[in-house]
């Protein structure tokens, strides 16, 4: 039996104690729920998931196995808990952005690094954990794609801690490169979701109000359309990020606002086009 235990560390927005609020403002994340989906059915473990946002990560945490992801804001608070519970015995394994941007940088505070996205290299490193063979790097091999994943298990999360639980992902990465934005260095090319899957994932968790989490949902314009008009019968109310693309094809507005878009981050860079050419 392997103790596992999937951490997400906080950051200077999201710390869990301080504030008036009964909940977190923020929502229900991905990460760990679709790690916990990965674990192979034939290995044997216990499993501990904890979310430092709306959690206690306990300094005497008992697990043979810790994983945590890490973004740039979260990294030093990650490298302090990986540094901690090596020296108590437990291999620690990091991943997230910022160890797949500075992957040398994670090794030093790691028993094993994981860049870029974990959907093959996670069942293969907890099977060479199995083993007693666990290298120090695993990276995504060129070619991935997201058919065919086991759906998250949100249930490892308590949902009534956020103010919204149910969240979902129909596409990763980009289609533009903008300087100031890590996702075309880290994640590089944009992939989908069928969008079959994305339906059966929004029927199985029944909830009225979701939030996609995808940088730019429509950046494919035959996709999105095709995701759109499979929402509508399902009448849920969304709210997800695009860009200002949507407001010149007017089909597109109309089938997400017929999908049940309330709203949609919309990011402005500047409103000088001198300061955008420069």
């Amino acid at each position: 039996m392997i103790r596992i235990a999937l951490l997400s560390p906080r950051g200077p927005l999201y710390r869990h104690r301080g504030g008036i609020w009964k909940k977190s403002l923020r929502y229900s994340p991905l990460t760990l729920p679709t790690l916990a989906a990965l674990i192979p059915p034939d290995i044997p473990y216990h499993l501990t998931v904890l979310d430092e946002g709306i959690d206690e990560i306990p300094m005497d945490l008992k697990a043979d196995l810790i994983g945590i992801s890490a973004i740039t804001g979260t990294a030093p608070r990650s490298y302090e808990l990986a540094d901690h519970f090596r020296r108590q015995g437990s291999c620690v394994v990091l991943g997230g952005v910022h160890p797949t941007l500075l992957p040398q940088e994670a090794g030093r505070h790691a028993d094993a690094v994981v860049t870029g996205y974990a959907e093959d290299t996670w069942p293969q490193l907890l099977r060479d954990f199995q083993q007693g063979n666990l290298q120090a790097l695993y990276q995504q091999q060129p070619g991935f794609k997201l058919g065919g994943r086991p759906l998250p298990r949100r249930e490892v999360l308590p949902g009534g801690n956020v103010s919204v639980a149910h969240t979902i992902e129909a596409t990763r990465g980009c289609i533009h490169r903008c300087q100031f934005c890590v996702v075309p260095t880290a994640w590089g090319r944009p992939i989908q979701h069928p969008v079959s899957e994305v339906v059966a994932d929004l029927k199985r968790m029944n909830a009225r109000r979701v939030i996609f989490l995808d940088l730019n949902l429509i950046a494919d314009v035959n996709y999105a359309k095709e995701l759109f008009t499979a929402l509508i019968p399902l009448k849920i109310i969304w709210g997800g990020l695009a860009t200002t693309a949507i407001a010149g094809d007017p089909e597109l507005l109309e089938l997400a606002a017929r999908s049940g878009c309330r709203g949609l981050l919309i990011g402005f860079e500047s409103l000088s086009a001198g300061a955008l050419k420069e």
